[in-house]
């Protein structure tokens, strides 16, 4: 989408078949410089080089590449050194994130702004990265890099390319076979005030050129001075906006350049174009319609729910409760193999030769100190709390927390935690009989199955 700075009365002679075929690139190139430019004059986002996202677990699980592989495989990948791309690196935060969610991972990461680019590389350095590969590179000159990738995340960055399924597309073309992208567009019902704002903006003059201090100010001005009843205002003009420096604020919302919006039909269109099919939404959990019922809704629309693809239940609930401001999502390359086994339809015999693990964003020593504790007093260990995975508060027993307590050691069998069951619960405390094995084996079945529904465990098969 080109901006046009002409005036309404401007009748410009019609171009020759040359200029036509120009000017589409040349537009293109402006765009590309002016969302450039702004980077260069504030890069995104803006966090304290020394702030670490260590003790930020949940963002760590969603940036651990292991999370989106094992939802799409339900399987744990064999790679020693994964190669992870992060594109459009910003500040670098991001950047950081994904190194100390994959200990060990070859990162290399872009932007198109050599100021930010510069930036990330000073923050990794301070953080003892200092072997993450930096370019200052364009999305579509992805492939000049010579490499593939295992896992390649884009924050905050496609809905600003005029042509996202090219971004897109590049990215696929430098995806190992069996590789993760992770990728957002904006959410057009939820982003639509910012989008009025600034198209109205835009009729006032604001947006020919990267804004400066001045343009921003006055923008703020602008809605400031609107009657507070006024729709759009309520809807765009935070509290905090009253008090200074809140420039950031500004230029991601009122004066970002290239900003667009996209339904959840638009996102899966844009993947189809690219070669690439949906996994899931990031923030899965956040996507459950029946969360949205006070009470039990009608048996038409449970069963009307159960006829829906993904696409048709995400755009459902969108339409419902456009509360999310992105439409943030991993994909992998179309005809990737899917599944081979989800957990529900496991035979017998697939639990039997079982494998079981930590997700490896709990196995951290200090959750393994917690449940010590635990244990030791003969508590129940609160699990929640240590990786807040969902709004349920998942609370185990003090038996059952130390069934799982070898896990913290590495991978196990299923034989290993039915046999610890048995060893911990020797009685039917009903009966007083023994516990038999099969009970044993039945108990370590529902336990793993809800902690790997929950995102806790990964289970595989041996075979």
């Amino acid at each position: 989408m080109s901006i046009d700075d002409r005036s309404p009365d401007f009748d410009p002679p019609l171009p020759t078949l040359q200029e036509s075929l120009e000017e589409p690139a040349k537009n293109q190139g402006d765009f590309i410089e002016k969302v450039r430019q702004q980077f260069e004059f504030e890069p995104y986002p803006y966090i304290p080089i020394e702030r670490s996202p260590q003790a930020e677990h949940l963002l760590l699980y969603s940036h651990n590449w292991i999370t989106p592989y094992y939802l799409q495989y339900r399987q744990i990948p064999r790679v020693e050194r994964p190669r992870i791309l992060d594109v459009g690196c910003g500040s670098g935060y991001t950047t950081l994130c994904l190194a100390y969610a994959n200990p060990g991972a070859e990162i290399v990461a872009i932007d198109l702004s050599p100021k930010s680019v510069e930036m990330a590389q000073q923050r990794l350095q301070y953080h003892g990265f200092s072997e993450v590969e930096f370019h200052a590179l364009a999305i579509e000159n992805l492939p000049q890099l010579g490499l593939s990738f295992d896992y390649i995340n884009c924050d905050e960055v496609l809905y600003l390319l005029q042509d996202p399924v090219q971004g897109l597309a590049s990215m696929q073309s430098v995806l190992k076979p069996q590789g993760i992208v992770r990728a957002n567009l904006h959410n057009a019902l939820q982003r639509s005030g910012y989008f009025r704002i600034q198209n109205i903006l835009k009729t006032m003059g604001f947006l020919k050129q990267n804004p400066q201090e001045e343009e921003m100010l006055d923008a703020v001005k602008f809605i400031q001075s609107l009657d507070n009843a006024v729709e759009l205002k309520g809807r765009v003009f935070p509290s905090f906006l009253h008090s200074p420096n809140k420039k950031e604020f500004i230029l991601a919302n009122y004066l970002l350049q290239g900003d667009k919006g996209y339904s959840v039909p638009e996102c899966f269109e844009i993947l189809e174009k690219a070669g690439l099919q949906f996994i899931n939404m990031v923030n899965w959990r956040e996507w459950n319609i029946l969360s949205l019922f006070q009470s039990s809704p009608p048996d038409r629309i449970i069963k009307y729910l159960a006829t829906l693809t993904i696409e048709q239940y995400l755009h459902f609930y969108e339409q419902l409760n456009p509360v999310h401001r992105l439409l943030d999502f991993w994909a992998c390359s179309r005809g990737a193999a899917p599944p081979p086994k989800l957990i529900r339809s496991w035979t017998q015999r697939d639990w039997e030769v079982a494998k079981v693990q930590l997700h490896p964003q709990l196995n951290r020593p200090e959750v393994k100190r917690s449940l010590l504790d635990s244990l030791k007093g003969m508590q129940p260990f609160p699990l929640t709390p240590h990786l807040p995975l969902s709004k349920e508060h998942i609370i185990l027993d003090c038996l059952t927390a130390a069934c799982l307590l070898p896990l913290f050691d590495g991978e196990q069998s299923m034989w290993t935690i039915v046999q610890r069951w048995q060893q911990l619960n020797i009685l039917d405390l009903v009966t007083l009989e023994l516990n038999s094995a099969q009970k044993a084996f039945e108990s370590v079945q529902q336990i793993l199955s809800r902690l790997e529904h929950s995102g806790y465990l990964l289970l595989t098969t041996a075979e």
